[in-house]
């Protein structure tokens, strides 16, 4: 008999496995199980890998089952790898370049469950468009994302289903008989909302032959825990750098040679977790893209940050206002650019239903939008992020959800923080490492809304600074209602900080004689990135003026200039220098000691020079503080 071949009645099949024919299957013993079980199905089907379909309503391992039932049947089936001339057109095909600049464009068609179409990628290129009916629009859909190949994936006849990088890689495995799919963007962009679609699936990952790819087959795999039924990484052999399953076919590789290496890749279970750290070399950090931004210039994508600001300066709006332009999909906030789709956007604050409801409504109002936001989530429950349990159990919680949240917004830090010292380190590092966590499930950034202390700082500033990839304050400006205010980048660890803009608020009338407020204008000054000159702090001064600075947020120092001067935030020369020598990266050769002091003292003098700071000396201490701009107190 062919190794390879399964002809066999339903009445030898179940003959054979001690088991009796129910319509158009067997239902006979699981491997294991005793002779009066019928928890295993068995169905014939010359479109399935290997012929036929199990199911076990025991929960056994499928391929288990499939080996059992070949077992049985006296099929046998050996490892088969491709030949070695196979491998040799392989690697000569995927060493040129994928797509030339005449290469005719391929387009690959979304569609949802009932065949309606969706989205449209034509690559090369990656270009994106919808459907609106009768005509496709530049731009993706501003609705969820969905599978390549959905409706394939709804009809399928069993539960093994192969996921690809690329459409092209699915197309030409669905031609091989297989249930396949993939996901849009490519690799590193399978979102959490994709999950629900594989809910007791065998699912079958083949990763492109690059770090990519692996990279890809771990982001699926954890994606898809507990919601998969289980979960392979099928590494196809003899694949060249960069090669991926459409060259494997291309070079011989066959059904039954898929279905032979699907059928032996190991389980990888929950409970053993894919590696917590990656190391990297130093190729591997260049290869990687540029730092990217949710808000362009403002907050990275996939960060972790601060806003914060006394009570009634107008931090909680702010942090509302950039929740809705995202989950709204607006092109830019205030000016500043956006992905310019709806994104799902959670906020974690303790705070009454009403409140929101007047924020959104002000908020559409004033925009003069008719649709609610469908991508806002709000978790309104009691959290500590100091309980390990809890916290443990709202991630799972999160990721259950199956959302893919771009950004998290956590209001207040006190809330999550309940009798916290913000004096100690401890409690601030531990909020900011599970901060992130949060903002990691889904690849997504994280912030976190804070009050102030008396010296202007965040509470515990010196461990935010510490931990965070960006700082904003926000200050109001006048007394009375809160109508402007003034925010400020305290931090931005990708970019250019310490500029503000101004912000004005609107109040909104509402229905049943209510109110609430809106962010109505962001506007630059002259401090701001775009308005100021980019050589107010010259790249040499860049150590300096951060040592200062760490100073300044670690000694929260009020000084009045001359004595009857404006207030200013201060620190002590020397604690500067004392952060100076800590940071202070020789060139290797000579006195390192001496080449710092002499670094410090020259960027200390260029610094004053340039009227970049000020400086005084009061009761033996010389002090320093940041001179933002001529008019700057």
């Amino acid at each position: 008999m062919n190794a390879h071949t399964f002809n066999f009645t339903l009445r030898e099949i179940a003959t054979a496995l001690g088991g009796e024919v129910s319509g158009k299957q067997v239902v006979a013993p699981g491997p294991g199980h005793s002779a009066d079980d019928r928890s295993l199905s068995v169905k014939p089907d010359g479109a399935a890998p290997g012929g036929f379909i199990v199911h076990s309503h025991a929960s056994d391992d499928p391929l288990k089952c499939k080996d059992y039932v070949r077992d049985k049947m006296g099929v046998r089936w050996e490892p088969t790898t491709p030949p070695r001339d196979s491998l040799a057109r392989m690697a000569d095909r995927v060493s040129k370049p994928v797509a030339k600049a005449d290469s005719p464009p391929a387009t690959y068609i979304y569609k949802q469950d009932d065949g309606t179409p969706y989205l449209r990628v034509v690559r090369p290129g990656f270009y994106q468009s919808h459907w609106i009916g009768g005509a496709w629009v530049s731009g993706a859909p501003k609705g969820p994302k969905i599978p390549y190949r959905l409706p394939e994936l709804r009809t399928s006849r069993h539960d093994d289903v192969v996921i690809v990088e690329g459409e092209k890689d699915a197309d030409n495995v669905a031609a091989l008989g297989f249930t396949v799919t993939t996901n849009p963007g490519g690799a590193g962009k399978f979102p959490a909302e994709l999950a629900e679609y594989f809910k007791g699936k065998n699912v079958y990952i083949l990763p492109d032959n690059d770090p990519a790819g692996e990279d890809h087959a771990k982001l699926v795999t954890e994606t898809l825990h507990g919601i998969a039924r289980t979960v392979r990484v099928v590494h196809l052999p003899g694949l060249a750098a960069k090669g991926d399953v459409s060259d494997w076919i291309e070079a011989g590789g066959t059904v039954d040679d898929l279905a032979d290496l699907m059928r032996h890749a190991p389980e990888i279970k929950p409970e053993e977790p894919l590696s917590r750290f990656k190391f990297e070399t130093f190729s591997d950090l260049k290869s990687l893209p540029p730092a990217e931004y949710l808000m362009d210039g403002w907050i990275p994508e996939r960060s972790v940050g601060l806003l914060y600001g006394k009570w009634g300066s107008g931090k909680s709006f702010l942090g509302f206002d950039w929740c809705l332009h995202l989950a709204f999909g607006l092109p830019d906030w205030h000016g500043v650019k956006l992905p310019g789709e709806p994104t799902d956007v959670l906020i974690i604050a303790r705070e009454g239903h009403a409140g929101f409801v007047k924020r959104v409504a002000a908020f559409m109002q004033h925009r003069g939008i008719t649709d609610e936001p469908s991508r806002l989530v709000f978790m309104r429950s009691s959290i500590s992020f100091l309980d390990d349990t809890a916290f443990a159990a709202l991630k799972d919680d999160i990721k259950a959800l199956g959302r893919t949240f771009r950004f998290v917004l956590v209001d207040t830090v006190g809330r999550v923080l309940p009798g916290a010292d913000m004096a100690k380190e401890a409690p601030i590092t531990l909020f900011m490492e599970r901060l992130q966590q949060v903002g990691e499930i889904t690849g997504g950034t994280a912030v976190g809304v804070h009050h102030e202390n008396k010296a202007g700082d965040a509470n515990g500033s010196m461990f935010f600074q510490n931990n965070s990839d960006f700082m904003f304050s926000i200050s109001r400006e006048g007394d009375g209602p809160l109508k402007a205010g003034k925010i400020t980048c305290a931090k931005q660890k990708e970019g250019d900080d310490m500029w503000s803009r101004d912000i004005t608020f609107a109040k909104i009338d509402l229905p049943d004689f209510k109110t609430s407020l809106v962010v109505e204008s962001v506007s630059e000054e002259a401090s701001s990135p775009s308005a100021r000159k980019r050589s107010t702090w010259p790249k040499g001064l860049r150590l300096v003026r951060d040592c200062i600075n760490a100073a300044i947020l670690e000694a929260s120092l009020n000084h009045r200039v001359g004595g009857d001067g404006p207030v200013v935030r201060a620190a002590v020369v020397s604690d500067a220098r004392k952060i100076h020598e800590q940071r202070y990266v020789s060139s290797g050769e000579g006195n390192r000691a001496e080449a710092e002091r002499k670094a410090w003292r020259r960027g200390l003098n260029e610094a004053r020079n340039s009227e970049l700071i000020g400086g005084e000396t009061v009761n033996g201490r010389e002090l320093v503080w940041m001179v933002h701009s001529p008019d700057s107190n």
